[in-house]
């Protein structure tokens, strides 16, 4: 019964040191991260620092939240999660369309890189908007449509090296770039204009030729627009072009093997008087 006693009082004590340490660690966390906000560094304010808890499998963290004015006219915002146990590296993401805000806690590339202990970095392209499809920043905004185009990323870089110097006591060991669509288009542009601010770039699907995709984008509405297309012809189209090109591969089965090799010539299906169900006016055609 003594031993028994005794192994009850040694494991309450674990258990109380235990908690004492974690509130300890906590408190010393808090600690580090509110002190974010006294940070000096030039042409950039620390707006908020907050500690995120843990989540799931998220790791609780430091999320530090500035903007910086590293170029005349300049207003770049962006964001610092700084785990706990780090591992050395930086893992840089943005939003997609015309981004405009800061990428959340549950974008792919910041999860899984705080799953991997990176400290992660965002940035708004210079500008906040209703959207990621909002463009109103760039009317008479030369330096926003600069930052959007490519300096957003390497100012935000920078000011986010500091903030992770300041918390870690080191600057990053490597840097990383992750994005797709407009957001792959800033790796892109990051590499032509700034090849020393990452190590290693994935630019998935970068759309390079912005005007170019938005004029096309443009041209497509006006056509649409003009003559709309009802999800009811759909089918219409489908079944005709299947019957042209199904079995140019030997196999009729309901698939195009190779639509390269379909010449299916759209104007068969116009109708011959006004509209109707199952054809196509000039207009859609």
């Amino acid at each position: 019964m003594k031993l028994l006693k005794t192994l009850s009082n040694v494991a309450i004590v674990v258990v109380t040191f235990l908690s004492l340490a974690s509130t300890q660690s906590a408190a010393a966390q808090d600690n580090n991260c509110s002190a974010m906000l006294s940070l000096s560094i030039p042409h950039t304010e620390i707006l908020s620092a907050t500690v995120v808890p843990a989540f799931g499998p998220l790791p609780a963290h430091c999320w530090a939240v500035g903007v910086t004015h590293g170029e005349p006219g300049s207003n770049v915002g962006f964001d610092v999660r700084l785990p706990a146990d780090w591992n050395g590296k930086l893992l840089f993401t943005t939003r997609q369309g015309f981004m405009g805000s800061l990428a959340p806690l549950f974008n792919a590339v910041v999860s899984s890189g705080l799953l991997r202990n990176y400290a992660t970095v965002s940035t708004d392209g210079g500008h906040r908007g209703a959207n990621i499809l909002d463009a109103s920043f760039g009317l008479d905004n030369r330096p926003a449509e600069i930052d959007f185009g490519y300096r957003g990323t390497h100012l935000a870089k920078l000011a986010a090296a500091a903030v992770m110097a300041g918390y870690y006591g080191s600057a990053p060991v490597h840097s990383y770039y992750d994005g797709c669509s407009s957001s792959g288009r800033y790796g892109v542009q990051s590499a032509e204009h700034y090849p020393g601010d990452f190590d290693g770039i994935i630019a998935g699907s970068p759309v390079i030729d912005m005007s170019g995709t938005i004029t096309d984008d443009v041209y497509i509405e006006q056509a649409m627009l003009a003559g709309a297309l009802p999800a009811a012809k759909l089918p219409v189209i489908w079944n005709a072009v299947t019957a042209a090109c199904d079995g140019i591969d030997g196999l009729v089965d309901g698939l195009i093997d190779d639509p390269r090799k379909c010449h299916f010539n759209v104007n068969t299906l116009l109708c011959s008087a006004g509209d109707a169900p199952d054809c196509l006016t000039a207009p859609q055609i």
